[in-house]
C-alpha cells in the first residue's frame, strides 16, 4: 500500500505498467466533476470507476482484495479511513467474484488505519487486504475515483 498526495505521483509512475496513465487520468479528469460510473482509459487493461457514497462504521467490516487489478484510489471530496493488513493468513469468507474481481475475508486481524482526504491517492496491490470507505469522524459523503490497473 502506498499513500501520498496526487501531486507526487511521478515517484510511483514506473512501479507498474499502466500506472503512469492511471495517474495522468486522475490528474486531468478526477479533479473535475467526473460523472459517477465507469470511464474507459484503455479497455480492460485500465479503467476508472467514479463513486459517490457515505462512509460506514468499521465495526463488522470485512477485508477485500483483488486478484487481477491494482486499485489506485483517489479522494476527490470527503474523508475516510481505509483499513489495511497483509493478505496472507486471512480467512476467506466468500467465493471469488470474477466479474468484479474481488474476494472477501473475515476481519480476524486488527487493521492499520490509514486516513485519506481530498488530494490523496492510495495504491493497493493484490497482496493488500483492505476495507475502504470507513468513517473517520462520523459519516461523510465521499467522491472517490478508483483506477483499475490490470496486473
Amino acid at each position: 500500500m502506498v499513500v501520498d498526495e496526487l501531486k507526487n505521483w511521478i515517484k510511483y509512475a514506473g512501479v507498474l505498467p499502466g500506472l503512469e496513465e492511471a495517474f495522468r487520468f486522475l490528474e486531468e479528469k478526477a479533479k473535475s466533476d467526473l460523472a459517477t460510473g465507469m470511464h474507459q482509459i484503455d479497455g480492460e487493461r485500465l479503467y476508472a470507476e467514479s463513486n459517490r457514497y457515505t462512509t460506514k462504521p468499521i465495526e463488522g467490516a470485512r477485508y477485500e482484495s483483488h486478484m487481477l487489478h491494482a486499485d489506485l484510489q483517489y479522494i476527490v471530496s470527503g474523508q475516510e479511513i481505509i483499513g489495511w493488513v497483509p493478505l496472507s493468513g486471512l480467512p476467506v469468507c466468500s467465493e471469488y467474484n470474477k466479474e468484479w474481481d474481488y474476494l472477501l475475508y473475515e476481519a480476524t486481524t486488527e487493521p492499520t488505519l490509514v486516513k485519506v482526504k481530498p488530494g490523496y491517492s492510495c495504491l493497493l496491490l493484490p497482496t493488500d487486504a483492505h476495507m475502504p470507505g470507513k468513517q473517520w469522524d462520523g459519516a461523510c459523503e465521499m467522491h472517490k475515483v478508483i483506477v483499475k490497473v490490470h496486473m
